[in-house]
């Protein structure tokens, strides 16, 4: 009897429908897997990818709307997730053909996948928000409501349509009753369904109906095969109708995607992806059937062909810079533009610079301190943390801190973070009515920047960008790379739109402190350095030039490599050149023979410390002379000393992929060794005059580390705020006044 029971259980469609998927269907399982592990946390944490779903903003604000919007979005992965599995597996449930609502009763028969992961969405929500956002049981509850309402309601609305159009087996034998011109009769010596197929009259035991009600699966298989294929063929052309049409409204929507309004929360982006990739790879199932795997390897042959001539990709591309001149890049290039002529032409204009920086300390009897400040990547979060400690180091130091400064250097979000504070205090030291240390500056820079990305990337770059714009004789796409940068002007009132050359002068003058981009380029991992002043010097050891060994060059100018173009670049380009994380922004290509692409200064360093050692040390002859000595002013985004890591090789897969995976995540660490080094070579040949000051971001006992994203949730907000004056911090800001302040303090 229990073996009898245990066969009619597995027998029911809901266990039918999961086997049909663990054999069959196994990226449809993929789907639910991914996202059950995103939301609790064991995949993305370290990008803030579950706090996308679990604290998702729109308009600023996690609420109702910002919920609901998920809903709708999830609603649509549902509906497009059952109507791919209904495409691909019901014509082996033949029962299906006789209930009246047979699109219905699959999805309610498949909803078991679907299920759990709401089900375990909904109580991390609940655990989230309670703990983390502080809420209320009842500013909780709506919160929920707002997803379900959001489901039911694409549910409701997709449930319409396929109940209006699909036809049960009594309908279209009607319809070909009617149709006496065509068809008299059915033939009675057609054969069946079953003996087509060949399979046993009845595969399932039970079923659930619409009412919720258990009801026995009464077989089809006894029907004219031609009846039960024209029941299939109605419902895959209504689905495939479905599917159809919301890949083409999401290409349309990116014709939309500059109006704030679709920015919608980056989750419901997320899954929209999802939904768009399920319906694309369920239809090439559908169609390929056995053939899928031989199609597939032809598709992306010609797909690769067709990228390698261009015909199906683009290029990204810096505003400002004129792409019909093409400019060569080799190595006897290299060696040309960084020879003496190039170095020591550029050299003498450094110095030219940093006497006009000791000109603002007209005491020769004490000379001053010179500071160099080094600004780590690490996205919003390096954004918010290192435009707050400009904030409370120049307000202690009243203004010294940038005074003192002649050069800032880093990566990613720090270099955004520096940008913005010394645009603030060049408009401040002009004149303008601004408040350098208001609150607001820190809410601007650190305004959501994924969603807006996230919303581009589906319904534009997934595809192919179809809108354009022209600068400097050059065509430009729309991309998520230009939406960065409009979002990222959008958020600071303008504030980097404008070109490279337009802080020449006041750099060069030394009324605001110099900065040095240095992107990677990816063709042979070199450094560009990006600056209003040509700094040849620092693309190998100028010292060494004369030696028999010859060093390798590791860098080139991009004064020298695009003339005046390179002051022509937009600053907001130069911004996410030199924070284009990987897959998030698009890799920019440089008008060069043969082409050259670049991305995120963190490759090779994500500190800036080598690039302000190397200016140091070419420098530091006038240097020894010309002040008391220097002060290396770092500003990190991830703590200097990290716990070490246990468990290395747990597992088997951990066996093959530890080796590579402990690499990249010690990346970091890998880095902070060669500085530490680095640092210390240079307080040799500064006879010693040389103090370290290190703000870091450590998270407060209780709370995870900021995610590294271009989106903060408003708690890690609040704990960067916290991180900035911690008992280390405010220890590093006494020491700053301290080296600061001495020569007022001596007098």
């Amino acid at each position: 009897m229990i073996q009898s029971a245990f066969r009619t259980f597995i027998k029911t469609f809901p266990v039918q429908l999961l086997l049909a998927h663990l054999k069959r269907n196994h990226f449809l399982i993929l789907i639910w897997i991914f996202l059950i592990s995103v939301t609790t946390g064991y995949s993305g944490s370290r990008y803030g990818v579950p706090l996308l779903f679990l604290d998702p903003e729109y308009f600023g604000k996690v609420n109702f709307l910002s919920f609901y919007i998920i809903g709708i979005s999830l609603g649509g992965l549902f509906i497009v997730w059952n109507i791919s599995s209904y495409i691909l597996n019901a014509h082996r449930y033949s029962f299906l053909a006789t209930v009246s609502r047979p699109f219905g009763t699959y999805c309610l028969n498949n909803a078991l996948l679907p299920f759990i992961f709401l089900l375990t969405y909904s109580f991390e929500i609940i655990g989230f928000q309670s703990s983390y956002g502080l809420l209320s049981l009842s500013a909780i509850s709506t919160l929920i409501s707002g997803l379900y309402l959001g489901l039911i309601s694409i549910i409701l609305v997709a449930m319409l349509y396929f109940f209006r159009t699909n036809k049960d087996i009594f309908q279209i034998i009607g319809i070909i009753k009617k149709k006496q011109e065509k068809i008299k009769q059915i033939n009675p010596d057609e054969p069946t369904h079953d003996e087509v197929t060949a399979h046993h009259p009845v595969t399932t035991s039970y079923y659930l109906n619409n009412k919720l009600r258990w009801k026995h699966a009464r077989s089809a298989d006894h029907y004219p095969e031609s009846i039960i294929r024209s029941v299939y063929r109605q419902h895959h052309a209504n689905a495939l109708f479905i599917e159809i049409t919301a890949v083409v409204i999401v290409v349309m929507l990116g014709l939309l995607m500059e109006h704030p309004i679709f920015r919608i929360p980056a989750g419901a982006s997320i899954a929209l992806l999802i939904t768009i990739l399920t319906a694309l790879i369920s239809a090439y199932y559908y169609w390929m059937g056995a053939w899928k795997l031989f199609f597939l390897v032809i598709i992306f042959t010609i797909a690769n062909l067709f990228m390698k001539s261009n015909m199906l990709s683009y290029e990204n591309k810096i505003i400002g810079v004129n792409y019909n001149e093409t400019r060569s890049y080799s190595i006897e290039t290299l060696k040309t533009l960084s020879d003496s002529s190039h170095t020591n032409a550029d050299i003498a204009n450094g110095l030219a610079m940093l006497e006009n920086w000791r000109m603002k300390f007209p005491t020769k009897a004490q000379k001053p301190k010179l500071v160099v400040i080094n600004c780590s990547g690490g996205g919003l979060r390096a954004m918010a943390f290192a435009l707050q400690v400009f904030q409370q180091a120049d307000s202690l130091t009243e203004n010294r801190l940038m005074e003192h400064t002649p050069i800032i250097t880093g990566a990613s979000g720090g270099m955004l973070a520096a940008a913005y504070y010394r645009e603030l205090y060049m408009q401040y030291k002009n004149g303008a009515a601004i408040n350098l240390y208001d609150e607001k500056y820190v809410d601007n820079i650190s305004t959501d920047l994924l969603n807006g990305l996230g919303f581009t990337l589906v319904v534009n770059d997934l595809f192919y960008p179809l809108q354009k714009f022209t600068v400097a004789n050059t065509t430009h796409r729309k991309d998520r790379g230009y939406m960065f940068e409009k979002l990222l002007n959008e958020n600071t009132n303008k504030a980097f739109d404008k070109p490279l050359n337009s802080y020449a002068a006041a750099e060069f003058n030394m009324e605001i402190p110099m900065m040095i981009f240095t992107p990677t380029i990816i063709n042979d991992d070199r450094k560009l350095y990006i600056a209003t002043q040509p700094v040849s010097y620092l693309a190998s050891p100028v010292n060494r030039g004369s030696h028999f060994s010859l060093p390798e060059i590791d860098g080139i100018d991009a004064h020298h490599l695009l003339g005046a173009d390179a002051g022509n670049m937009q600053f907001s380009s130069i911004l996410r050149m030199n924070c284009t994380f990987p897959y998030i922004l698009p890799m920019v290509h440089l008008p060069t023979n043969p082409d050259i692409q670049v991305m995120d200064a963190g490759v090779r360093d994500n500190y800036g410390i080598q690039t302000s050692t190397q200016f140091i040390a070419t420098f530091s002859d006038w240097i020894n002379n010309n002040t008391s000595g220097v002060i290396v002013v770092n500003i990190r985004a991830i703590e200097q000393e990290l716990g070490i890591k246990t468990g290395m090789s747990s597992g088997i897969l951990q066996k093959f992929t530890s080796p590579v995976e402990n690499l990249y995540s010690n990346w970091v660490e890998i880095q902070d060794y060669q500085n530490d080094q680095l640092l210390n070579y240079l307080d040799k040949i500064l006879n010693g005059n040389m103090e370290v000051i290190t703000f870091e971001y450590q998270p407060s006992e209780n709370n995870q580390r900021a995610s590294l994203s271009f989106h903060l949730t408003s708690l890690e907000k609040r704990d960067i705020k916290m991180a900035v004056t911690n008992v280390y911090n405010q220890q590093a800001y006494e020491k700053l006044v301290e080296e600061l302040t001495h020569i007022k303090q001596r007098k």
